[in-house]
């Protein structure tokens, strides 16, 4: 599906979809980044080993979005960056927001 534009009623039905299909497989999550307004990009299944930074309420990196050339308007690439100095062999970590999906939704306790 590369390259597609979707409605946002088919988006919707890929997501459950998705999510079906990953809870069948054992998958508890799903992580998709909301990169514009009608934009996601799920590293579930690909990516680059950043797909692996972890969840904190206190994160050491943050989500920027960028413009990537070439591409239809409105398609970002996402890359993290530190927020605050990082000792080596520390986790590295995001905030996952969980904004985009109520059934994982959770508040943070600590970091």
């Amino acid at each position: 599906m590369s390259s597609s534009f979707l409605t946002t009623e088919k988006s919707s039905f890929l997501f459950l979809s998705y999510k079906f299909e990953y809870k069948e497989n054992g998958e508890t999550h799903t992580y998709p980044f909301k990169t514009g307004r009608r934009f996601y990009i799920d590293p579930t299944e690909c990516g680059n080993s950043a797909r692996f930074a972890n969840h904190s309420c206190e994160p050491n990196m943050i989500a920027k979005k960028w413009m990537v050339n070439n591409r239809k308007e409105g398609f970002k690439a996402i890359g993290f960056v530190a927020n605050k100095d990082i000792r080596k062999g520390a986790e590295l970590t995001i905030n996952y927001g969980y904004n985009y999906d109520p059934e994982t939704s959770q508040k943070c306790l600590r970091g």
